[in-house]
């Protein structure tokens, strides 16, 4: 079964393949075999889920196809329609028809036309009932425009060794009562030589906060409890790592709670590094968010 996202070749380490679960947009890298899938249950939600280029093309296509269909049925028909001597002129009547819009000069002639035109209209009815639906279903679900760093940082803070990465809201809207998850996931092998990809929770210093304004850096000590204590970069590397983050809050626009998600796999994570500062105060009292920076980093204690 083809994927309907085209997928980019796996990232390499070493050599080896990397296979991350959630790819840097955010999408699933997953392709489902063997599942039975039920178009016609599901063909509203998955229209949803589309992205607004791929719904407005799939809605043009399914509108062409559905006129295409019925122009051939009135044009197999015969002369049934006024004014209408080649087959564009039936597809052109087939769009007014499907449209609601009223004839102009062209005209049904006859039960049979007037029977199928009327089939027409009412599954035009029927047809731009659910694309209105998907449009505003569309416009009202709150999206979270949520910047995370393309890389992750394992650093030193206050004496401690810790892995860290920062989000920023990319709107201007606020997002509150915001929360933030990370788990690790990693290959293993069992006492009896089962292979599994295991998640590990990674504990953050801040996994909260009431408000989302500026950017929020997440912190995860590496102690005795860590997941990630006493581990190198070869014994990250065997174990085939990914660290998959998901964020939530209440979109204060929408008042409905938003989520985003992102991963970071172990070429993402650079050892010895911090991040540039991206904060700072302008003349008149404000704090500025430099996202040009947002990405940087630097040497631990040394500038690039």
């Amino acid at each position: 079964m083809k994927s309907k996202h085209k997928r980019k070749p796996p990232e390499k380490i070493k050599g080896i393949p990397v296979v991350r679960l959630v790819n840097p947009d955010g999408r699933m890298n997953i392709v489902r075999i063997g599942l039975k899938r039920r178009v016609v249950q599901d063909v509203f939600h998955s229209l949803l889920g589309k992205s607004w280029i791929e719904l407005i093309f799939s809605v043009i296509f399914f509108i062409m196809l559905s006129n295409l269909i019925f122009s051939g049925i009135y044009y197999a028909l015969g002369s049934v329609i006024e004014n209408a001597p080649s087959f564009v002129d039936y597809f052109f009547f087939s769009v007014q028809t499907m449209a609601t819009v009223g004839y102009g000069y062209m005209r049904p002639i006859g039960a049979w036309a007037n029977f199928l035109s009327s089939i027409e209209a009412f599954f035009g009815l029927l047809t731009f009932a659910v694309i209105a639906g998907l449009i505003f279903a569309k416009f009202s679900k709150p999206t979270a425009k949520i910047l995370f760093s393309k890389i992750a940082v394992l650093t030193v803070r206050n004496g401690k060794r810790a892995l860290m990465f920062r989000m920023a809201n990319e709107r201007n809207n606020q997002i509150i009562d915001a929360s933030l998850r990370a788990a690790m996931m990693r290959t293993e092998i069992t006492d009896e030589g089962e292979r599994i990809r295991s998640f590990s929770d990674l504990k953050l210093a801040r996994s909260s906060a009431p408000i989302f304004a500026l950017s929020f850096t997440a912190v995860h000590f590496i102690d005795e409890e860590s997941p990630l204590f006493n581990e190198t970069l070869e014994s990250l590397s065997d174990q085939d790592i990914e660290i998959v983050v998901t964020f939530s809050g209440i979109d204060e626009v929408f008042s409905q709670s938003i989520y985003a998600r992102h991963s970071y796999v172990l070429n993402e994570i650079h050892w010895d590094h911090r991040f540039v500062d991206i904060i700072s105060i302008t003349n008149d009292g404000y704090r500025a968010l430099d996202y040009s920076k947002f990405h940087q980093t630097q040497k631990q204690g040394l500038e690039n």
